[in-house]
């Protein structure tokens, strides 16, 4: 059983049916585009939505809501006009489209940041924003089915590199420190383990296309743009080309899973490490400077007594003074408005400028500087 584990944790996503209400997946991704299309998310966080939901989603026409189930970590419930994040037992976060403040957006961006940050296929684990966005601009609109973007995601930003010359992001099988995958076969006597060492496969994601290589037969597989606005296309074109893709997909995931889940399995171990260090720190991680100022007079100084810190704590904030920097951004780009020389024109000259300029990917920052110039 032990054996199986790694493929068994990174097919959990697979095992989801999604339900009848909206067994059409042109209808539901009609639906997810039309939900997510009016709330000021980062991009980021909106194309992991839009996937997860249509792997997981759960559409409740009597409602009108779509669910998402997060297990222990949360559960999100997405109406027409709002969005209701909970997040563990008694965390709630809501948005209000209507009325969208930009403390709730910021905290809403946060908490979702946050939560997948905690689930292995949907977290950018420190990658560079340039790689992010460029891998969720252009994998959204390849023709494939949302597992399968997820695990292609997962591959290209943590394991990928990004050339911003050639605009493209490439990953290569042989930058994995491992040489040899393992898998069990049926035999007479049971099942019993096979290693085998790992064909080499490059994948390359440009603008257009998403194309698989078998560097060994020279062969080339490729998938390309669907012809229409999505968020994340469904694959429900088989044409010729997908279906080889597939099988160039179901190659890399065979020969990926085992070294991906032992990389999870170690971050994870690191992770309750680190929340088992902060529970026994004399430093209480859950004092917060705005916690402290909502306490009764004289907390503060019995606080100080008890060695607790004031001024440093473990715990980031949910909402920042330049949070609306990215939820703007975010805007900008779904309009195509930040190659808008008038806009352009006017941010340069404001004097958050500066701060602002280092969210922008390197093609933004290349636009804006000959606009500066």
């Amino acid at each position: 059983m032990d054996r199986l584990l790694p493929l068994i944790v990174m097919a959990l996503l697979a095992c989801f049916p999604m339900q009848p209400a909206l067994a059409n997946p042109a209808s539901l991704e009609e639906l997810i585009n039309e939900r997510l299309a009016g709330y000021p998310l980062t991009p980021d966080n909106k194309h992991r939505l839009a996937a997860y939901s249509e792997l997981k989603g759960d559409f409740s026409p009597g409602a009108n809501t779509i669910s998402l189930n997060f297990g222990d970590l949360g559960k999100m419930e997405i109406y027409p006009e709002h969005v209701l994040l909970k997040i563990g037992t008694s965390r709630v976060f809501s948005m209000d489209r209507r009325r969208l403040h930009p403390q709730d957006v910021a905290m809403m961006n946060e908490s979702l940041r946050l939560l997948f940050e905690q689930i292995s296929l949907l977290a950018n684990h420190d990658a560079h924003p340039d790689l992010i966005y460029f891998v969720d601009e252009h994998l959204a609109k390849k023709n494939l089915e949302p597992f399968e973007k997820l695990y292609l995601r997962h591959i290209l930003i943590r394991f990928g590199k990004y050339d911003p010359q050639r605009h493209m992001v490439e990953f290569r099988t042989e930058w994995l420190p491992v040489k040899t995958y393992e898998f069990e076969v049926p035999g007479n006597e049971g099942t019993h383990l096979v290693k085998k060492p790992i064909d080499p496969l490059r994948i390359q994601l440009d603008e257009a296309t998403v194309r698989g290589f078998y560097l060994m037969s020279g062969g080339t597989v490729y998938v390309e743009d669907v012809e229409r606005d999505v968020f994340y296309a469904s694959g429900e074109y088989y044409t010729p080309n997908v279906s080889a893709f597939k099988i160039f997909l179901q190659q890399l995931f065979t020969q990926t899973t085992t070294y991906v889940v032992a990389e999870e399995r170690t971050r994870i171990d690191r992770i309750q490490a680190n929340r088992h260090e902060a529970a026994f720190s004399p430093v209480v991680a859950q004092v917060t400077p705005a916690s402290i100022a909502a306490r009764p007079e004289g907390y503060q100084q019995r606080a100080a007594r008890a060695g607790e810190s004031l001024s440093q704590s473990p715990v980031k904030p949910l909402y920042s003074p330049t949070a609306w920097m990215t939820q703007m951004l975010g805007l900008l780009r779904e309009q195509n408005a930040l190659f808008d020389r008038d806009v352009a024109k006017f941010l340069i000259h404001q004097p958050f400028y500066p701060e602002l300029f280092e969210h922008l990917t390197a093609e933004e920052k290349a636009f804006f500087e000959r606009i500066r110039r």
